[in-house]
Order: C-alpha cells, then sequence, then structure tokens
C-alpha cells in the first residue's frame, strides 16, 4: 500500500516514524489535537484505553470505542471514556486516528476486522510491548500504521482501572 497524503502527512515528514508515535502518545503537547477536534478510535477499553479515552473526550474530541464485551462498552460510556461503543469494528469508519488496546495475541486477528471498515486516511497504531512482530504482522496491513508503544501504566487493568493523566509526564 501506498500512504495516502491527509492532514497527518505533514507530522509524518516533520518526524521519524520512532518520533510520531511518541508524538501520538504525548498528544496533550501537540497544538494540532488541541485545536481540531478529532474522531479517535479505541479498540480494547481497558486500562490503556479507557484511560485514552478519558482524556481524549476530556481535550474535546470525540471517543469510539471497540470492546469484545458489551458490558465494557457500556462501561466505558458511563465513566466518561468513550462517546460510543460497541463490539463491531464498523463504529471506526469516521475515525481519522485509530489506536489498538488489546494483548498482542488477539491484535492480528483484530486488525484484519477491522480494516474493511477504516476510511482510507486513518492513521492506526498500537499500544503494544513489543514492536518487532507487530511491524511485520500488522504494518502490511495498513500503510497509515505507526507503531507505538506507551511508557505508562499500572499493576490494574480492565475499565474499572482507566484514569486521567496516565500518560501525563510519561515517554
Amino acid at each position: 500500500m501506498v500512504p495516502v497524503e491527509n492532514k497527518f502527512s505533514a507530522l509524518f515528514r516533520k518526524y521519524p516514524l520512532s518520533g510520531i508515535a511518541i508524538a501520538l502518545f504525548n498528544y496533550v503537547h501537540l497544538s494540532f489535537l488541541n485545536q481540531n477536534s478529532m474522531i479517535i478510535g479505541i479498540v480494547g477499553l481497558g486500562l490503556i484505553g479507557g484511560s485514552l479515552g478519558l482524556d481524549f473526550r476530556s481535550q474535546g474530541h470525540r471517543v469510539l470505542g471497540v470492546s469484545r464485551k458489551p458490558e465494557t462498552c457500556d462501561r466505558a460510556i458511563s465513566r466518561g471514556a468513550a462517546d460510543e461503543a460497541r463490539i463491531s469494528p464498523s463504529l471506526l469508519r469516521q475515525a481519522d486516528v485509530v489506536f489498538l488496546c488489546m494483548p498482542l495475541g488477539v491484535m492480528e486477528t483484530t486488525v484484519d476486522e477491522l480494516v474493511p471498515y477504516l476510511s482510507a486516511d486513518a492513521i492506526v497504531t498500537d499500544v503494544g510491548s513489543v514492536k518487532g512482530w507487530v511491524m511485520q504482522a500488522i504494518a502490511p496491513k495498513w500503510a497509515n500504521f505507526v507503531g507505538g508503544h506507551p511508557m505508562a501504566g499500572t499493576a490494574d487493568s480492565g475499565i474499572e482501572a482507566a484514569q486521567s493523566g496516565l500518560f501525563v509526564n510519561c515517554a
């Protein structure tokens, strides 16, 4: 696939690939995310995905969440981590950026299910703990994929563990 020229292209040219992943996760410091409301997709509404959702919504962005459990979708909405949440990835058709926040073992299958619903210029990134495998398995499936790795977290998991500010001052 050839990357599509879109509103994020200048960001990709300005930062090296590793820098863009860091920039995406340190979104609080990027002016373009503070100036323009975006539609953010989050697949996996646990600690990391839920925390991203809380912070993105606090910045005025619309957050669409996908989880495999309907009760997690409901809880993410009631906790304020998502504006809408469903078990179907079709919800993410309008997403500008999609964060993959699921265990590595199901990431490839999840991306295969997600790709048919993405707009051509959507940016996809992940929060997986390894990059070699992710870049080999996931990057060829989506031209606008950026491998990421947030250096944040807690010992807890699930949507109940999500917290605002988890990524502040993190690498």
